[in-house]
């Protein structure tokens, strides 16, 4: 039978690796789209000012 602090530190080091994942996973993807949108943008002005 594990102990209360053994299964509480395991518990906090489970959602601390989560929350790492989850925050690099969206920083990549609002990274992405802010790449995206700012190509979007300029290809649109390129095209306007043709």
């Amino acid at each position: 039978m594990a102990s209360a602090a053994v299964v509480e530190k395991a518990i906090v080091f489970d959602l601390r690796l989560s929350l790492t994942f989850l925050s690099s996973f969206f920083g990549f993807k609002l990274g992405w789209m802010a790449v995206r949108y700012t190509f979007v943008l300029c290809t649109l002005q390129d095209m306007r000012s043709h």
